[in-house]
């Protein structure tokens, strides 16, 4: 199972690598994470930054993942209700 902390490492070091940016600069935080699935927040003006960054990640830790995006929300509250409108 991927770690919380080994996420946030992952995505430190693919932002800079991609845009020369710190996750701060991204406005970027892990809300959830269960090691499995979780929620993100980010700045509105940087949500398709943050959906790139997500996608060129290929792996965390030692794992080979591969991450989709399954929904985006203007607020964690119907990013939640969407999320219980689709059972999951």
């Amino acid at each position: 199972m991927i770690t919380n902390s080994g996420l946030i490492q992952a995505l430190r070091q693919q932002s800079f690598e991609l845009f020369s940016k710190n996750l701060k600069d991204l406005r970027l935080w892990v809300v959830q994470f269960d090691g499995r699935q979780g929620i993100l927040k980010c700045h509105y003006r940087e949500k398709e930054h943050v959906i790139q960054l997500l996608l060129s990640l290929k792996k965390i830790e030692t794992k080979p993942v591969t991450i989709t995006t399954i929904s985006t929300s203007g607020t964690i509250r119907g990013l939640k209700k969407k999320k219980q409108k689709n059972g999951q």
